[in-house]
């Protein structure tokens, strides 16, 4: 470990030669370049942060598999977030086979982007999310404000759920606004 009891709870790496992040298009040049663990690690260092939680950036299991192999290759990677199809007929399989891999902790589906505002809390994808809490995993929630009142309302009917919400949910008066 890397000095103090600090962690950084929430950050991403990526790989351009893997052929994800077609979103990275549309954003600042500055983060149209990989950013590796070799990349974070001075920092981490300057900065006494000790660990940090790798959260996924693609809406991919190659990426989230890619994001385990880091993680088992950097200790300072204390724990993945990482993504799974939550309408797919194999996702309690695949669910299944990533919670055997020591480093990973929850799943982020990547909700801002459906129009469909309540779309997580449909019978079969409130199953994934039961899941999640049965095996108490954490569910991350890249979100916008009209998701919060869905949120309180998953939180309700999962109970013990562990819920992260990500970017403070991206309030329009903030960094985000354009």
């Amino acid at each position: 470990m890397i000095g103090s009891n600090m962690i950084d709870s929430h950050q991403h790496f990526w790989q351009l030669e893997r052929g994800d992040y077609a979103w990275l298009k549309q954003e600042p040049k500055v983060l149209q370049q990989n950013y590796l663990p070799a990349h974070l690690l001075p920092l981490l260092q300057q900065t006494k942060v000790c660990g940090t939680v790798l959260v996924q950036a693609e809406e991919s299991l190659e990426e989230t598999l890619f994001l385990l192999d880091l993680a088992q290759q950097n200790d300072f990677i204390l724990g993945v977030v990482g993504w799974l199809d939550f309408d797919s007929d194999r996702v309690f399989d695949e669910l299944d086979k990533l919670h055997q891999k020591p480093k990973f902790i929850g799943l982020r589906p990547v909700l801002q982007g459906i129009a469909q505002d309540d779309w997580i809390l449909a019978p079969h994808r409130l199953e994934v999310v039961r899941k999640l809490a049965d095996l108490n995993l954490s569910f991350d929630a890249l979100v916008e404000p009209r998701h919060l009142p869905v949120l309180a309302q998953l939180l309700q009917q999962v109970p013990g759920l562990r819920l992260v919400i990500d970017h403070g949910a991206k309030p329009q008066d903030c960094y985000w606004a354009d």
